[in-house]
């Protein structure tokens, strides 16, 4: 086509490994990652890291706000699944309305030990 072998098959070369690329994500995109609710579990483990939260208690009452909850997915289980995206100004309401929160708001001295240091410099 352009009259040098050598181009031609260099050209095909990186259209065959785009196209196997393309695949490969898309696979791990749609059916692996889809399939063991792995972004999820990621959120999950990343907001309880973020908030300091061992036992999982504050976790769990930002994912009964009513603006988490609105982002489950129901599986055709009808078991609800946890969402694997958050955007962010929501799951800001959602931490501001957090009664661990609400309550160092309310009393800024006294000394919570479930306020992680990041909230209580963020909140002032």
């Amino acid at each position: 086509m352009f009259g040098s072998y050598i181009l031609d098959v260099a050209i095909g070369l990186v259209f065959v490994y785009m196209l196997l690329s393309l695949l490969c994500s898309t696979i791990n995109e749609q059916v692996i990652a889809r399939f063991f609710s792995l972004r999820a579990k990621t959120l999950e483990n990343g907001i309880k890291n973020m908030l300091a939260d061992k036992n999982g208690v504050l976790t769990q009452q930002i994912y009964d706000n009513p603006l988490i909850k609105g982002l489950t997915q129901h599986a055709l289980s009808g078991k609800p699944r946890k969402p694997s995206y958050i955007p962010s100004d929501l799951f800001a309401q959602a931490v501001m309305a957090l009664d661990v929160v609400q309550a160092y708001k309310n009393n800024p001295t006294s000394h919570n030990s479930e306020i992680p240091k990041v909230l209580s410099g963020s909140i002032c």
